[in-house]
């Protein structure tokens, strides 16, 4: 009925049977092993070259190679690899390639384009000197040189002024 009055009664008829008790070891301390670098290392067994590694390795030495002289149009064709590849292998191995000359960029062609029109417009314009020279000898005066050029009597002006022409602004009156 009660537990610890059960538990004296099974000891004691235990004991009276002869039993004895037995003292077990306990837990028992085991120092942890020692660590790797403290353990004599054993040389590992050569490992293989993959041979994809040596052949990436071989090709970034040719590119590199190549990079110094040519630019990467120039390795793209004559390697045949493409250009994505060659700026990765430009990037992985820490090298550039040579820059293109520019022998005539867009910006280059524009300007030129540029100056053969400032030409013309010079010539236009030098012919159109000659006319205003002409009519102011025969005694014209700046309004109907412009109405006879058919041109706006500012661009007249700006015309006189940009090539020093001794156009008089009024007549001397008499």
């Amino acid at each position: 009925m009660n537990p610890s009055i059960d538990l004296e009664a099974a000891k004691a008829a235990f004991f009276t049977s002869g039993g004895s008790i037995v003292v077990l070891d306990g837990f028992q301390y085991v120092p942890p092993r020692p660590h790797r670098d403290v353990e004599v290392i054993r040389a590992a067994p050569e490992k293989k070259e993959d041979p994809r590694v040596v052949k990436r390795l071989s090709q970034l030495a040719e590119i590199r190679k190549m990079a110094k002289t040519m630019t990467c149009q120039q390795v793209h064709e004559a390697t045949g690899y493409s250009k994505q590849a060659l700026f990765r292998a430009s990037r992985e191995g820490n090298f550039v390639f040579r820059r293109p000359e520019r022998m005539s960029s867009g910006t280059h062609k524009r300007e030129v384009e540029r100056q053969i029109h400032r030409n013309q417009k010079r010539i236009e314009e030098l012919k159109l000197v000659e006319r205003i020279c002409a009519l102011r000898d025969e005694g014209l005066h700046r309004a109907q040189v412009s109405d006879r050029l058919g041109i706006n009597y500012g661009t007249m002006v700006k015309i006189i002024e940009r090539n020093a022409i001794d156009f008089p602004l009024a007549r001397a009156r008499k």
